[in-house]
């Protein structure tokens, strides 16, 4: 059975945990407010947007730079893919929230064009014999970020190669 002093301790502390926040929650609730200030900019002046996305992505602070993939991500930006795809070799600490697993921003860029490549151009995954699960887990993980850039950069040759518009062959 618990002492008085020990439920005494417990009730305070579930009293008090509220107030308490934990610096993953600090991160989280900032990542978010970042997130929705470019979401918004976004909406208001994309033209904008893009330029201070961009931007952040390459020199802001950790959780901008993260706060900038994920709406790449969400908002599917794909004139930024060239930038992404140079962050992926980023190897700044990546902000703790819940878990996401990301230990430097590069890492999170990997994974961010992989959500696109599964987006947008499928059939070259499985051109590559590549999937969203163990494959692409393995190539976003890996710790030769030259690599992993040079696979993406291939990749986006590729699809703008796809979607460029072709020119009049004159008939």
């Amino acid at each position: 059975m618990l002492g008085h002093k020990m439920k005494t301790w417990i009730l305070i502390t579930l009293l008090l945990s509220p107030l308490l926040t934990h610096p993953s929650q600090e991160n989280e609730l900032e990542l978010n407010k970042i997130r929705a200030r470019f979401t918004n900019t976004l909406r208001e002046n994309r033209t904008n947007a893009l330029a201070i996305v961009s931007q952040k992505l390459q020199s802001g602070t950790p959780l901008e730079k993260d706060a900038a993939l994920y709406v790449i991500e969400d908002e599917l930006l794909l004139e930024l893919v060239p930038f992404v795809i140079d962050t992926v070799t980023d190897i700044t600490p990546a902000p703790r929230y819940d878990d996401t697993g990301w230990t430097y921003i590069g890492r999170h860029a990997a994974w961010v064009i992989a959500h696109i490549i599964v987006k947008v151009d499928n059939n070259w995954l499985k051109q590559y014999g590549l999937n969203i699960d163990r494959t692409l887990m393995q190539i976003c993980n890996d710790e030769s970020r030259e690599k992993v850039k040079s696979l993406w950069t291939e990749w986006w040759q590729h699809y703008q190669n796809k979607t460029r518009p072709k020119p009049n062959s004159g008939h």
